[in-house]
């Protein structure tokens, strides 16, 4: 069967923790202490079961305990995205200076060069496109024309929408090209972060270690654009994600034109929640490179 696709599914609280199932067939079912490790065995319940092993799921009553950050919570937003599906074509020809020879992320602005990625393994709506062979890549989103069909006419207007040259399967894909700047990733106070800086071209990661109950990702309430808008675009622009307000996610999940495309909650904090620096940066060090040609121009 397609894999990514979307199942409504319920849950209730036990004494022992959380029983989840798919309510069109309640034998597909997890118990867990936890509910994030429930919707983990759940998701291979229904691959065992189907084959799918993208499985999305949507919940009837919502989840229970979507991670928040707690004080500072001024509300949440849902990135979009899977992990990474494609790998570029000669990376070096999409961005301005080329990569950095040291941490391989962009030394200027993405190029008018259309983009080209390899096969896509899956049928899906969306995808990444990462550097082969190395652990820390930039990501060009790339989505396919039925996602956008689902997009209003503002927030199409909100970035451009770039064919891709590509050896994908059939239909028509675009690369995300922001053109706005993005939504600054942050981290919460009292959150344990990694903060690192790339010694020779200077670009900078702020990552929020996991912590259970704890959000993986942030944005400031002040970063956002004003009005908000139901669609934008979070992190350094190398490496952006999309992301809907909560009710615009709702609308979306269940269409055919989000196979594969999971959601990932981000709370949006209070400016007296983020921690802004100084912040105690270590040098960035890459632990695998294969690929030695790659670099600035």
């Amino acid at each position: 069967m397609t894999e990514g696709e979307t199942y409504s599914c319920s849950w209730t609280r036990m004494p022992s923790g959380y029983r989840v199932w798919v309510i069109d067939d309640p034998a597909i079912a997890a118990e867990h202490a936890d509910f994030e490790e429930a919707d983990e065995l759940l998701s291979d319940r229904i691959c065992a079961a189907t084959g799918d092993g993208e499985s999305v799921h949507v919940y009837d009553p919502p989840e229970p305990n979507v991670p928040h950050a707690g004080v500072g919570e001024r509300g949440q937003l849902w990135m979009l995205g899977r992990p990474a599906d494609v790998y570029m074509v000669d990376p070096v020809r999409y961005f301005t200076g080329g990569l950095c020879d040291h941490c391989l992320m962009p030394r200027g602005t993405r190029t008018d060069e259309p983009l080209r990625v390899t096969k896509l393994r899956k049928s899906l709506n969306s995808a990444m496109a990462v550097i082969e062979n190395v652990g820390m890549s930039p990501v060009l989103t790339i989505v396919a024309e039925p996602f956008l069909a689902l997009l209003t006419a503002e927030e199409r207007a909100g970035f451009e929408w770039r064919p891709v040259g590509h050896n994908l399967r059939t239909g028509t894909y675009c690369e995300v090209v922001y053109k706005q700047p993005t939504v600054p990733s942050v981290t919460a106070k009292g959150h344990d972060t990694y903060y690192a800086r790339c010694d020779v071209c200077g670009f900078e990661w702020i990552s929020p270690n996991y912590t259970p109950g704890k959000p993986d990702y942030y944005v400031a309430e002040r970063d956002l654009p004003t009005p908000r808008s139901t669609l934008v675009a979070i992190g350094p622009w190398a490496r952006a994600r999309l992301a809907v307000t909560p009710e615009r996610w709702r609308d979306l999940v269940k269409q055919p034109g989000m196979r594969g495309i999971k959601g990932l909650p981000v709370s949006i904090l209070a400016e007296n929640a983020v921690e802004r620096g100084p912040f105690q940066w270590r040098s960035f060090e890459r632990t695998k490179r294969k690929d030695g040609a790659l670099g600035p121009k």
